[in-house]
């Protein structure tokens, strides 16, 4: 998952690469690293792509496994190579868009819970469902117990971003 420096790191360099003389690239082989380890989605991602680019550039694009510290070892690693447009990063960002219905902080339970039980209708109702569907919308429910704890690890997972970018409010 990128964090917001990590994004800027590959929007860098995805920016740096674009000035490579396009007529003579690529005169050797290019490097993918892949800031998770072997064996997940990651590097499954990267190595069909890598095999692909290799085909559609005329050289090989080796996978290079450079796992740690949430993916920012392999994100440094390749910030810092030369700019040339040889090393390539995964090149795994997870930002999920979720909806969720909330009251105010106090409203009775029983009366969440009921508000709870007619959603959960609402969405599950099949032309509720295949609306959702055919929009690009996965719908999921849950129990206002575990939405609320859905929440929390949001906001302590962003938090973490947050503090690792250094972002600060104005």
């Amino acid at each position: 998952m990128y964090d917001t420096k990590q994004l800027l790191a590959v929007l860098m360099l995805v920016a740096m690469a674009s000035g490579v003389a396009a007529q003579n690239y690529p005169t050797k082989p290019l490097r993918m690293i892949l800031p998770f380890p072997p064996g997940g989605p990651t590097d499954l991602v990267g190595r069909l792509l890598a095999q692909k680019l290799g085909e559609q550039l005329g050289q090989q694009v080796a996978s290079d496994n450079r796992p740690g510290a949430s993916g920012n070892i392999g994100l440094e690693l390749a910030a810092k190579a030369p700019q040339d447009g040889y090393t390539i990063v995964l090149k795994n960002a997870e930002v999920l868009v979720w909806y969720g219905i909330l009251t105010p902080t106090g409203t009775p339970a029983a009366l969440v819970n009921r508000l709870n039980s007619e959603i959960v209708k609402a969405v599950n109702a099949p032309d509720t469902h295949e609306r959702f569907i055919t929009a690009g919308v996965e719908p999921m429910t849950s129990t206002p117990e575990q939405f609320g704890q859905f929440i929390r690890s949001e906001a302590t997972r962003f938090g973490r971003v947050i503090r690792e970018a250094g972002i600060r409010g104005e």
